[in-house]
């Protein structure tokens, strides 16, 4: 037997399931080290005693990248994230929906203008 699923029911499920994510949402966010970019990390635990899981980094530009000659100047503002999420993110779906569809949710869930996301 053959399912034929729309766009839009496939779009529909995939952004419910990064709604639904807890390693992807009600993220806390926190300048990075070098004060020029921002952390996004996930808290679990209770009250008393919270454990921080990073999940990704926003950089606006260019200039707020640490590393000099890895990415050029078009690749920005980007997202980087940890890559045993993305890698289990790009093995649930394929790497063609975490560059559109979970860049997408990314951004408009964190208010965010990224243009590619990369692993960390």
């Amino acid at each position: 037997m053959n399912y034929i699923i729309s766009e839009n029911k496939l779009n529909s499920f995939v952004e419910d399931y990064f709604e639904k994510n807890g390693k992807l949402s009600n993220l806390k966010s926190v300048e990075t080290n070098n004060g020029l970019g921002t952390d996004y990390w996930e808290t679990n635990g209770d009250d008393d005693e919270y454990y921080w899981e990073f999940v990704f980094t926003y950089y606006p530009d260019l200039e707020s990248y640490e590393y000099e000659d890895v990415y050029q100047e078009d690749e920005f503002p980007m997202i980087e994230m940890d890559t045993y999420l993305y890698d289990d993110l790009s093995s649930l779906f394929n790497e063609k929906i975490i560059q559109t569809n979970l860049l997408n949710w990314l951004n408009k869930t964190y208010r965010l203008k990224a243009v590619q996301i990369v692993p960390n």
